[in-house]
């Protein structure tokens, strides 16, 4: 699936609430993407499930994470199209196995990339043009949530995940 082939005023977003989750929502802002919602919640949460449930959205992307059994349950149960972009080797398989099972899905894999990495990667493919600065910071996002101790970024990565939780107001929700 492409962005393009989305109504976005229609699409639900849903990311994790670490630095690798939160700079796609970064992203999203810097491109001026207008998706519909956006959730960042954390595993065992689903905070998305009622947006799910609501009937209001006929898409979801996940960066980061990926739906939960309930959730997927609510995907299928909807027919909403479903993009995870996502490397954590533990979700692997089930979400392997949910794309194969659910026409609808789609999953983007890489486990030598961070959830901004990839998605980044998936946006420019799809026409968006990055710069000096976005390239950047997804190479310090990618550096941190990688743990690249010995990478040259290293320290600039670690302060950055800092400012981020830093700063971060994280009693509110999206």
């Amino acid at each position: 699936m492409k962005l393009n082939e989305l109504n976005l005023d229609k699409t639900l977003r849903v990311s994790h609430i670490d630095c690798d989750g939160i700079l796609p929502i970064i992203l999203d802002k810097f491109f001026e993407i207008p998706y519909a919602y956006t959730i960042c919640t954390n595993y065992g949460e689903d905070l998305e499930l009622v947006s799910l449930q609501s009937g209001i959205y006929e898409s979801v992307i996940y960066t980061d994470f990926t739906p939960s059994e309930i959730c997927q349950k609510e995907i299928i149960d909807k027919g909403i199209n479903c993009i995870i972009l996502d490397h954590h080797i533990a979700s692997k398989e089930e979400m392997e196995k949910f794309c194969n099972d659910y026409n609808k899905a789609e999953y983007i894999f890489d486990n030598e990339k961070c959830g901004t990495k990839i998605y980044y990667e998936w946006l420019k493919e799809q026409g968006y043009k990055g710069n000096d600065v976005s390239d950047y910071i997804v190479i310090l996002t990618n550096t941190y949530d990688l743990y690249k101790q010995d990478d040259e970024n290293w320290n600039m990565a670690e302060q950055c995940n800092r400012l981020l939780y830093a700063t971060a107001l994280w009693s509110y929700k999206t």
